[in-house]
């Protein structure tokens, strides 16, 4: 933050307010001739006589002094960032920088490899569990069913012998075989009652665990599908891809970090250097400037919990009030804070004013002399200071001057200026997918990689040559199995097709699917090519060997289309932001110097989270910029290497400006003042500097376009 002081002299022709402010009118430090005022503001100094004839005089003037500071500031989208709710592991990109989206739409995926396998175990366990749960109730119903014929047979033969007569159960008891007596029929009835009630109990047990895990397999394919469902970040809002947090394949990613921004550039908002609240709330004034106009901001403060991991990179965010939309997004901006201020008030040049024990004094003009006078001094402002009490307007106090004889006066004008970036790019492919083995069934073994790293492909052409040595075993051995299950079907269908549906229709799957797996095996066993999906560029590719092995789905090369290319840059300021250009200077497929035009499509890291921060920017270029640029890539035989190129911008541009030539400022204590000729009146004038160049300061108040100054 660059803190400054500025004042205003009551000769102001707009004496409102600091760009409500009106104009900010100089002190009129008038002197005999066209003289530039050269002054060394040391405070200490203290004249003890005044000098005679080499003395000058300046009046004590009513003046509006104020003490201000300046944030640098760019305007950005508002920027919502998105992660995953759970952990993941990426997979992709589904929208990229620059591309615009709408609601619901996606922005990263996450592998899905993992949860299908879990998925299908859980349904395989779940199919399996209930086939056997199935077949257990079978046997124990049957089982059941036996038990209860068994006690009903006893419970038969026990109400028999309750039937008796003493006398009668006496004679059966005698007559009775071994087993058949009172006692073993009512103990075989006990015995009969007991097994059907144990089977009726482990039935019942059976029953409850089988729902409990049932229930357990329906949560777990619940939270999968939930899991499932979360693979997808999506943005929840319509607007543009802003920021993407850049991922490997396989690569981990924790739940709720963020992945990606989506700005909304229907909601601008401004990102400063790093204010503190209370200096905002102390302020007296506070606004943008943006291209040579004034707006009004409001201050965002921040959430009573946020925390700030460095000062450093800290920011903070004003809202600006900007009906006619003439802000843009990538705009340079100005906050102007007045934090203190003393309006009307009397005021005399700081070198005018000495020290000694009792404090401030000056010497004031009587006749031909000047006499000391102790005064109270107030606020300072560049070259002047506040006069409290000792002094009356119009007097007039010596002050040392070293003049400087101006030659020339030049007008005033409007234009524009900027700070010149530059860095190295390189084309970037964000959104590779992998090639992998598709053989399943066999042994796959490595001939020729026929790619490498950054060669231009075609669709269906080569990557790798292979030969695979097929199971010719389990092909017969499947083959008939096939064999047999037809023959089964041609018999469930002669002893009625309505009779055997159910079982008919289940072999018919059966030999479809075994049919499929047959002629998968001998597809896999016939490939010796894997062939590009599309047109694109080899990214990276394995290191193989010839003869190697190659698993199931096991990466071979990975391929990006050129319609996911950028120029990245490293740019750990964040100087450049969407709504920037940047020109791309490179030499095309002949040899020759061209330049491409691109646009920043990515926020600047003044705009997002420490978690989404980066230290890169992306431009985009056109299709047919791009094709000669990647012309320049090309090498001998179709082979790619790494080029970089010079990209260069205009950072912090301000236009429509009035420009001051640095020539004729003087800065005091940060306060910026230049000679001014009105009405053939020299007068030494402040202004609000926004900035300046290697050449010109432009202006954010205090002078206009058409002001003639003094040049030396």
């Amino acid at each position: 933050m660059m803190i400054k002081r500025f004042l205003r002299g009551t000769t102001a022709s707009a004496l409102a307010a600091l760009l409500t402010l009106g104009t900010i009118s100089g002190c009129a430090l008038t002197l005999s001739g066209c003289q530039k005022q050269n002054n060394d503001t040391t405070e200490s100094v203290v004249l003890n006589d005044p000098v005679g004839s080499t003395l000058s005089y300046a009046t004590v003037e009513r003046r509006d002094l104020y003490n201000y500071s300046i944030l640098n500031g760019k305007v950005v989208p508002s920027v919502y960032e998105y992660g995953f709710p759970s952990n993941q592991v990426f997979e992709s990109y589904v929208n990229l920088p620059g591309m615009p989206v709408n609601k619901n739409d996606g922005l990263v995926k996450a592998s899905t490899e993992k949860l299908d396998d879990e998925t299908k175990a859980v349904k395989e366990a779940m199919s399996d569990m209930m086939e056997e749960y199935n077949d257990d109730m079978d046997e124990m119903r049957e089982q059941l069913a036996v038990a209860k014929s068994h006690e009903e047979y006893w419970k038969g033969v026990v109400d028999n012998l309750n039937s008796m007569t003493d006398a009668e159960l006496a004679n059966y008891n005698a007559t009775a075989g071994f087993g058949w007596n009172e006692d073993a029929c009512r103990s075989q009835y006990s015995a009969a009652i007991a097994q059907r009630e144990r089977l009726e109990l482990n039935i019942s047990e059976r029953s409850d665990n089988y729902d409990l895990d049932l229930a357990h397999l329906k949560t777990r394919l619940n939270r999968l599908a939930i899991k499932r469902s979360d693979v997808v970040v999506s943005s929840k809002i319509d607007g543009t891809v802003v920021a993407i947090r850049l991922f490997e394949d396989d690569k981990r990613i924790s739940k709720n970090v963020p992945v990606a921004g989506v700005g909304d550039f229907n909601n601008l908002e401004i990102k400063t250097e790093y204010v503190v609240t209370n200096e905002i709330k102390r302020a007296v004034d506070v606004f943008g400037f943006c291209n040579g106009k004034r707006y009004e901001v409001e201050f965002v403060e921040p959430e009573a919990n946020a925390v700030i991991s460095s000062m450093a990179d800290a920011r903070s965010t004003f809202h600006i009030s900007d009906p006619l939309g003439e802000v843009k997004a990538g705009d340079y901006v100005l906050i102007v804070v007045v934090s203190r201020q003393s309006l009307d008030t009397l005021s005399v040049p700081t070198d005018a004013i000495g020290k000694d024990d009792e404090g401030s004094f000056v010497y004031v003009r009587s006749g031909e002399s000047a006499v000391k006078r102790q005064i109270k001094a107030g606020i300072k402002s560049g070259m002047y200071t506040e006069v409290l009490s000792g002094l009356n307007e119009g007097e007039e106090v010596s002050v040392d001057v070293k003049s400087t004889n101006f030659s020339r006066t030049a007008v005033l004008e409007k234009g524009s200026v900027s700070t010149a970036f530059s860095a190295s790019g390189y084309l970037f492919y964000s959104n590779g997918q992998g090639i992998m083995n598709p053989i399943e069934w066999g042994t796959a073994y490595i001939k020729e990689l026929a790619v490498k790293p950054n060669q231009r492909v075609a669709k269906g052409e080569t990557i790798a040559t292979i030969w695979v040595t097929a199971d010719d075993l389990a092909i017969r051995r499947k083959e008939r199995a096939i064999l047999r299950a037809n023959e089964d079907l041609n018999e469930l269908i002669k002893a009625g097709e309505e009779d055997n549906k159910r079982a008919i229709k289940n072999k018919r799957e059966y030999i479809n699917e075994l049919t499929k797996q047959v002629n998968e095996m001998k597809a896999d066993g016939a490939t010796t090519e894997i062939k590009a999906p599309f047109d694109g560029i080899i990214t990276s590719t394995y290191n193989f060997e010839e003869g190697d092995i190659l698993l199931p789905d096991q990466w071979l090369a990975s391929i990006s289309s050129e319609d996911n290319c950028y120029v990245v840059i490293e740019d750990k300021a964040g100087q450049l932001t969407c709504g920037n250009t940047a020109s791309i200077e490179y030499k095309d497929a002949n040899d020759q110097n061209a330049i491409a035009n691109g646009e920043v499509v990515t926020v600047t890291s003044w705009a997002l989270s420490d978690e989404l921060k980066a230290d890169f920017t992306l431009i985009r270029v056109s299709s047919e910029d791009l094709e000669k640029m990647a012309g320049a890539n090309m090498g001998a035989g179709g082979w790619w290497r790494r080029v970089s190129f010079s990209v260069k911008a205009d950072v912090r541009e301000v236009k429509d400006a009035v420009l001051v030539p640095k020539s004729a400022v003087t800065v005091v204590d940060g306060i910026t003042y230049v000679t001014v000729e009105e009405n053939g009146k020299q007068t030494l004038k402040s202004f609000i500097a926004g900035g300046s160049d290697a050449t010109n300061y432009w202006v954010v108040d205090g002078l206009s376009e058409g002001t003639k100054i003094c040049l030396e």
